[in-house]
């Protein structure tokens, strides 16, 4: 015979749902919660248009040689994950899309052809027209095209290096 004893902890999360028991949650809180998060909003575009205007001093580097390729690469990386991070948080999925795939991209690579620079370019390139256009959420049918395009460009790439 077995002492196990089988023990069913409480759903708290089910109480905050209901909006009763210890777990629920104080409404003032979360008006101020939804406050911050519209603030940050606000001031989103000015944080992507600094990290777009970043990327897009990283690839004019990284074509011209200016100041050494490992680095410039990091720093397109790490821009891109920031935009990728951030553009679905305040409602620019394709901001987030083109970015993670520009991510991707630069994460398989470690020496550049032209074409590569081409498919770096082509995302930079969206991006900033995505930003400069406002396109909020997934694009519609324009942005699952812009995302086809790419990929093809991707394609080509990939199967040239």
């Amino acid at each position: 015979m077995s002492d196990a004893q089988i023990i069913k902890p409480p759903n708290n999360l089910r109480k905050a749902k209901e909006g009763s028991g210890k777990a629920m949650l104080d409404p003032a809180v979360l008006e101020r919660a939804e406050k911050v998060v519209e603030d940050l909003q606000k001031n989103y575009t000015e944080w992507a248009d600094e990290d777009l205007g970043a990327l897009e001093a990283a690839l004019d580097r990284l074509q011209t040689g200016g100041d050494g390729g490992e680095k410039v690469v990091k720093d397109l990386f790490r821009i891109s994950l920031d935009l990728k991070g951030s553009g679905g948080s305040f409602g620019y999925l394709m901001i987030s899309e083109v970015a993670g795939s520009l991510n991707n991209f630069l994460g398989r690579r470690t020496d550049f052809s032209l074409l590569d620079m081409e498919v770096i370019d082509a995302h930079v390139s969206a991006l900033r027209a995505i930003y400069t256009e406002s396109v909020r959420d997934d694009g519609g049918d324009t942005g699952r095209a812009l995302l086809v395009e790419l990929e093809k460009l991707i394609r080509k790439a990939d199967a040239a290096a």
